[in-house]
């Protein structure tokens, strides 16, 4: 959230277009206003009608309904979710612009007293539909919906009680069922004055019988696989594919690219969503189906084709069959043939002769060949039982003539490797996390093995039970991240396991496993030193977690720091947090209340700097005219807060990095090396100052 504008942003800068790159904004308004006629179909798309026998029985499992674009019914643990219901003739409010293909293929009516959650992933005309809210209001459904969207509901009476609003990584529960709004890449706004001043999101659905995602609308981006690691895998994953355009390539991915974002979710079974509804994009109605459908082939991705209105568990009987093909009529454009003819029976089975010998056949390959499903395919080479002599025959006759090899996976079961790697953190913030998991999946990029992520409530409280997990996870090796880095139970028992383990920042048992890390007495003394150095005598401290060592650590090194300017260490001005922004915000208003107030506050991490700021100013204290703050880590919020903070640079992405590569060395049977000292940094931005006079 940029502060200044008052708006919120995506994490990852949108890149400058080229000169050229994009047509004039008249082009495209005149594209939206006249589209071309191959954006609409030329008849109604299949669908099914309610089955109102079939609804009425709630299911324990994991079901859906695609409704077309991104209107979906979502049934999980018993518990009913629809997400981004738009039943409106028009998904806009220019008239007689984006109006539907057709009318919805169940009336909303139907479904207003039996739905437990609307889920809304970000406030455009097409995914927030006010005639559709205020249809649901009449029921009992509670809404979900990105920071800022309960304000929009509220205009049409929707009750405060009712409405849950989460920012990225904030979670609801449900009953069984936990919803969590996870990042997206693209922007907000239903007007021309109110560009991003609402959060946008995609979702996640968690209960006993799967775990589910959203994308909302998004571009490709890094967010994916951090939700895949830290959420996944998914059982079920919806993703955007439609209204992609080389004019704005940042905020809507292209259909080879919502594949790519379901392999990075680590995905089981893929629904291509936001097509098939409204002609919102410059390309041909059926193109983001077949496009999508092509790459899946090619990647090996299980792709489903419901048909709207079908209601389907996941377990059952799933469809398949590329229905859009028959409906889609003869182009004079190449790019339509190119697209139309992947799909086709006969231009599937000469690709596939024309491939052999020429690139890497995949288990999809082998399974055309071979006439059965992947899924058969992947049992005979897993060695799952019940497999019968005919089908292992068939299947091993087509892997050998097209010289397909099983995955690592497969041959991990023989060598009795897993070729995982795990990641152990305690819910430290999330752009620890996020740089912890990139620096790890850099070094694990192009080699044979995988990341899994495990994150644990408390090792202090439950250490067994984090060296049962990691155990039960049959990894390779793991990294663990602080406080397992240093608690001795964790350490001694993947010892006794016989599990490699590399260390972050450790700060005890010296010579114990693998370890990377940084000398936080260094960079302590550094920063308090810079702000002694602007002639502040009373300075505030607030603490981390306790349970993480590197607490203590830090606050030895601002003392000696004060020691040597000869400034009292003031117990009334310290507090204790846990590294989030919530303890920041809270410790800060009780520094603050207090009659010595400090004119500095030294904050042991970013997110509880940022929490301080928040505090400060809305006590009316300026920073950093009044009140001088510095955090510690220089993570993303250090960069998108305003003023932009102060703070030093913990290179956790490399020392992630050196810790995977670590690990690599000696399950390769390599001498890994010593332990590595990476360095920090002082960042000096906008958040110190000389204290008020």
């Amino acid at each position: 959230f940029d502060r200044a504008a008052k708006r919120f942003r995506n994490p990852v800068a949108e890149p400058e277009p080229e000169a050229g790159e994009r047509d004039s904004f008249g082009a495209i308004l005149a594209d939206f206003l006249f589209p071309p006629g191959d954006r609409r179909p030329d008849e109604p798309l299949p669908e099914h009608a309610l089955d109102a026998a079939a609804l009425a029985e709630k299911s324990e499992a994991i079901r859906f309904a695609w409704l077309g674009h991104s209107t979906i019914l979502l049934e999980l643990d018993g518990l009913r979710v629809l997400i981004d219901p738009v039943f409106a003739q028009r998904a806009s409010p220019v008239p007689f612009t984006a109006t539907r293909f057709q009318p919805p293929a169940w009336p909303l009516s139907a479904l207003t007293d039996t739905v437990d959650a609307v889920v809304i992933s970000h406030n455009h005309y097409d995914h927030l539909d006010e005639p559709s809210i205020r249809q649901l209001a009449r029921g009992g459904a509670v809404f979900l919906v990105p920071l800022g969207v309960g304000e929009q509901l509220a205009t049409w009476g929707i009750a405060a009680d009712r409405v849950i609003e989460l920012d990225w990584w904030d979670s609801h529960a449900l009953g069984r069922l936990t919803l969590t709004a996870t990042p997206a890449q693209h922007f907000s706004g239903r007007g021309l004055t109110d560009r991003n001043k609402t959060l946008w999101a995609s979702w996640v659905a968690a209960g006993t019988a799967g775990t589910v995602f959203f994308s909302g609308d998004s571009g490709y981006g890094p967010h994916y696989r951090a939700i895949g690691e830290t959420l996944g895998p998914f059982d079920l994953t919806f993703i955007e594919n439609g209204a992609y355009s080389t004019n704005w390539p940042f905020v809507h991915h292209f259909p080879e690219q919502a594949v790519q974002a379901h392999r990075d979710l680590r995905g089981r079974l893929m629904v291509p969503v936001h097509w098939g509804m409204f002609a919102l994009g410059p390309h041909p109605w059926e193109e983001p189906a077949q496009r999508a459908a092509a790459e899946a082939d090619r990647l090996g991705v299980d792709l489903l084709a419901p048909q709207i209105g079908q209601l389907l568990t996941i377990d059952g009987e799933l469809p398949r069959h590329r229905w859009w093909d028959k409906l889609a009529p003869t182009r004079g454009r190449a790019e339509a043939r190119a697209f139309a003819a992947l799909t086709t029976p006969q231009a599937r089975a000469t690709k596939l002769t024309m491939s052999r010998g020429k690139k890497r056949s995949t288990i999809v390959d082998v399974a055309k060949l071979a006439e059965v499903s992947p899924k058969s395919v992947s049992r005979v080479f897993n060695n799952e039982p019940h497999i019968t002599p005919t089908l292992r025959k068939k299947v091993l006759r087509a892997a050998e003539e097209l010289n397909y090899h099983p995955n690592v996976m497969a041959q991990g079961l023989v060598r009795r490797q897993s070729y995982l790697i795990g990641l152990v953190y305690e819910k430290p913030s999330p752009s620890y996390v996020v740089e912890l998991q990139r620096g790890a999946l850099e070094r694990l990029h192009g080699e044979r093995y995988r990341l899994i992520v495990l994150p644990v409530e408390s090792v202090s409280d439950h250490p067994r039970d984090v060296v049962a997990t990691i155990r039960s996870a049959a990894l390779d090796g793991v990294i663990l991240a602080p406080p397992a880095a240093d608690h001795p139970e964790v350490l001694d028992g993947l010892t006794q396991a016989r599990i490699p383990f590399a260390r972050i920042t450790p700060q005890s048992r010296e010579g114990v496993g693998l370890s990377t890390t940084m000398d936080d007495i260094a960079a302590g003394r550094e920063i308090a030193q810079h702000v002694i150095g602007f002639g502040h005598k009373r300075i505030a401290i607030i603490k981390g977690d306790p349970d993480h060592p590197v607490s203590e650590q830090r606050l030895t090194a601002y003392r000696a720091a004060f020691d040597d300017a000869g400034i009292a260490l003031l117990p009334e001005l310290v507090e204790t947090g846990d590294f989030s922004f919530e303890s920041g915000y809270e410790a800060t208003k009780r520094i603050l209340s207090r009659k010595l107030r400090p004119t500095a506050i030294l904050a042991q991490n970013d997110d509880m700097a940022v929490g301080a700021m928040s505090a400060a100013r809305e006590l009316g204290f300026e920073v950093p005219g009044d009140l001088s703050v510095v955090g510690f880590d220089d993570s993303e919020i250090s960069r998108v807060v305003w003023p932009r903070l102060t703070t030093v640079r913990q290179p956790v992405v490399e020392m992630a990095h050196t810790a995977a590569d670590m690990l690599l060395r000696e399950l390769a049977g390599e001498e890994p090396g010593p332990t590595v000292v990476h360095t920090h940094s002082l960042v000096e931005r906008l958040t110190v100052a000389p204290p008020p006079a």
